[in-house]
């Protein structure tokens, strides 16, 4: 009987998940009282601030916000933590060399620099808060390109190469006289 040995975690998979429940945080906090007045009264704001964007209530934008920057960073969190297999997720393995669970991880950052971007273009205001989202989103970027975490969710080779659709009875650099 084989005993299988426990991963370590790296500290910066700590530090990262942290900063992603942080900005997870951050978007429920101000995604959810959109969501149940969508005129801006909890929040203390007024959809004057909305001229000028397709929305005329903060209903779609409150739906983005706890959506997109509220339960998918926390659903990263958790697939970074489980790291779940998925066969449908097997060429973007191929592609990055990593669990895919880690490119979910890099799109909730990417996610929060986008939408401090598309803000600031369609608001055309800038304040502290907007800086602080969108370096979180960078720091979540950074964080999961720190060697010992791209070296956690580096996919096995054996792993990645058996996701792929082969033939019955084919074997590696045998090519067609390799089947039996």
């Amino acid at each position: 009987m084989q005993v299988e040995r426990r991963r370590l975690r790296p500290v910066s998979l700590f530090v990262l998940s942290l900063v992603l429940v942080l900005e997870a945080s951050a978007a429920l906090f101000g995604g959810i009282p959109m969501l149940r007045d969508p005129f801006g009264a909890p929040l203390g704001m007024s959809t004057s601030v909305l001229a000028g964007t397709p929305f005329d209530s903060f209903l779609v934008p409150g739906l983005l916000l706890t959506l997109v920057l509220g339960v998918y960073p926390l659903v990263a969190v958790l697939l970074l933590w489980w790291r779940p297999e998925w066969r449908a997720m097997a060429r973007l393995e191929r592609a990055t060399g990593r669990h895919w669970a880690w490119s979910v991880g890099i799109g909730a950052g990417l996610a929060m620099m986008v939408w401090i971007a598309v803000q600031v273009l369609m608001l055309g205001a800038t304040n502290l808060l907007q800086a602080f989202i969108a370096g979180l989103g960078l720091v979540v970027v950074l964080l999961a390109f720190v060697p010992e975490v791209r070296r956690a969710y580096r996919s096995a080779p054996e792993a990645v190469r058996s996701a792929a659709v082969r033939p019955e009875g084919w074997r590696a650099g045998a090519g067609r006289a390799g089947r039996r």
